[in-house]
């Protein structure tokens, strides 16, 4: 854990910026070893969830999310010991298969119920497990929960700092102009002659025809 203390126009203001740094350090410490709170990252999600302002639909996907990413991986961690680390794991073993499998083979039971893994007569018959990457879209509404969440905690003084402010969220895409799309959807649109040319190139080794 480590802080850079910025310049300074004295060596005295340098100095007194120090020992405030150091004694900030020393408090997260502190923190991590002794936390004020017992609390696990379900019991802040559960208390988030109960005075957070989202509309239903929201709401509904944040649980999804939550019930299926999150819980089973870090809910039982106490929130105190949730780290920067924990979480970037949390994002690449994710980004390796949204199912969780942790590289372990098993097979993939098309139904809960009791049922013929051979299938037949048009039913789907069970196989192997498939790893497939949870998206980054996806992750990025998991890094926004935990965030959000985190940030509560941090205002109620169940922790010092929020450690996901270490940790990066995949990149947004950068849009696609509209024109890049007109063009990819029309190749000749907003081409002088277009249509002459797509006619010439069928019909006249791509030579336009003589007005």
């Amino acid at each position: 854990m480590a802080e850079t203390v910025a310049a300074r126009a004295t060596v005295r203001e340098a100095r007194r910026e120090a020992a405030k740094v150091r004694t900030k350090l020393l408090s997260q410490i502190d923190e991590r070893r002794n936390p004020r709170s017992r609390v696990t990252v379900n019991d802040l999600i559960d208390r988030w969830l109960d005075v957070a302002k989202l509309e239903p639909t929201t709401r509904q996907g944040y649980v999804g999310k939550i019930e299926k990413h999150i819980r089973p991986t870090i809910g039982r961690v106490e929130v105190g010991k949730l780290d920067a680390e924990t979480i970037d794991s949390l994002y690449a073993a994710l980004r390796r298969c949204k199912e969780h499998c942790g590289g372990r083979p098993y097979v993939e039971h098309r139904t809960a119920v009791a049922h013929d893994c051979a299938g037949g007569d048009g039913v789907r018959a069970c196989g192997p497990h498939r790893c497939m990457p949870l998206s980054d879209g996806s992750i990025r509404v998991i890094h926004s929960i935990l965030k959000t969440s985190l940030n509560r905690a941090v205002r109620w003084k169940w922790i010092a700092v929020n450690p996901i402010s270490f940790v990066e969220p995949p990149p947004i895409p950068a849009p696609v102009p509209a024109d890049s799309r007109r063009s990819l959807a029309d190749p000749g649109r907003g081409v002088p002659g277009s249509r002459l040319g797509h006619a010439g190139l069928a019909g006249d080794g791509g030579r336009c025809p003589q007005r």
